[in-house]
């Protein structure tokens, strides 16, 4: 029988570094590492890893709370899986899960949607099974630990920019459109606070308030439950209820501008000429509308990217950092006008 002793022989190492390697227990240099499972390749000895699978079939594990409605989730997943595979590993993708569905996953990693999902994914674990954990932000709010990195795109940063956008395009009367669920816990949403701390000494308390559209669908208070291209319809209908004089309206995410635009369309309004449209994401889906919505991109695959990247690197020994943040940019349409050319 092939014992750690033969594979420590056979690659020049320790008997500890060949049991630390195989049971992914501190850190090893990865030409040890290498060396050490190379070995045991060699000589077929059946090293598992302690959670669960063997070298070679590694996996990662992708915790998603909302459904996949959402464009940007979507995203954010084939770019992390495309990504994972090619350093070696599998992603699979879970939905909002219970304690005990957490308890019984095996995997080598995992990435959670937020740090409130990854504080509960930590906790269900527990001491017994310290399983690297990284989290996406998105801008949302957070819970700030010190002992899960994490990914954040700053929310407040985003509506600066669409603000700041639309004003050198020459608009002044902007509104903000977001699901009613947000527009009611603006106090939590940076992107809210944003909007509110630009233009409402712009615009004064009355008509800031005229300006905040909430579309509002019957039955609807989980942001997680919603459709954001019909939600941005409803949207749009609350837009024509209120006649709202804007000139521009920033709305929650790309899916949401789309349906707002779709219905915009069917309710006589001409994009961007009566009424330009800014989005927040950047989704690839842009390309398929006319008019191309304009929209401040959250960079999904570098956010995709570093998530991988961080995780792989717990998992391997590595030293990692507990913040990075990534860059919104402007990635222009069509969808807004140029007032200034008018």
């Amino acid at each position: 029988m092939i014992t750690r002793e033969d594979v420590a022989k056979l690659a020049g190492v320790s008997v500890s570094t060949v049991s630390r390697t195989l049971n992914e227990r501190g850190y090893i240099s990865q030409e040890k590492r290498d060396a050490v499972w190379a070995a045991a390749e060699q000589l077929g000895y059946q090293a598992v890893n302690p959670m669960g699978g063997k070298k070679g079939n590694r996996q990662l594990c992708l915790i998603f709370g909302q459904n996949l409605h959402n464009g940007f989730c979507v995203e954010l997943f084939e770019y992390m899986a495309e990504y994972a595979k090619a350093r070696g590993y599998t992603l699979l993708l879970a939905g909002d899960l219970n304690v005990h569905q957490i308890q019984s996953i095996s995997t080598d990693g995992i990435i959670a949607e937020n740090e409130v999902m990854a504080v509960k994914v930590q906790r269900a674990f527990g001491k017994r099974r310290q399983i690297p954990v990284v989290s996406l932000s998105c801008g949302l709010p957070v819970v700030q630990t010190k002992r899960i990195p994490y990914i954040d795109v700053d929310g407040y940063q985003v509506i600066e920019m669409a603000v700041q956008y639309l004003k050198k395009k020459g608009h002044k009367k902007i509104a903000y459109a977001v699901p009613d669920v947000l527009a009611k816990g603006e106090r939590l949403q940076s992107r809210s606070i944003a909007y509110r701390n630009m233009m409402l000494q712009d615009l004064g308390e009355k008509k800031y308030r005229e300006y905040l559209i909430a579309s509002e669908k019957e039955g609807k208070k989980i942001l997680e439950d919603r459709n954001c291209f019909e939600e941005g319809g409803c949207g749009a209908d609350e837009f024509a209820r209120k006649n709202c004089d804007a000139t521009a309206v920033i709305c929650y995410n790309d899916e949401y501008a789309l349906g707002m635009i779709y219905r915009l369309k069917n309710l006589g309004y001409k994009i961007p000429r009566d009424i330009s449209v800014i989005g927040i994401d950047g989704l690839k889906k842009r390309d398929w509308f006319v008019p191309r919505l304009t929209s401040v991109s959250l960079n999904s695959k570098e956010q995709a990217h570093s998530c991988v990247d961080i995780v792989i690197d717990m998992i391997e020994g590595r030293k990692v950092g507990r913040f990075i943040s990534v860059k919104p940019q402007i990635i222009e349409g069509d969808s807004v006008r140029n007032l200034t050319q008018v």
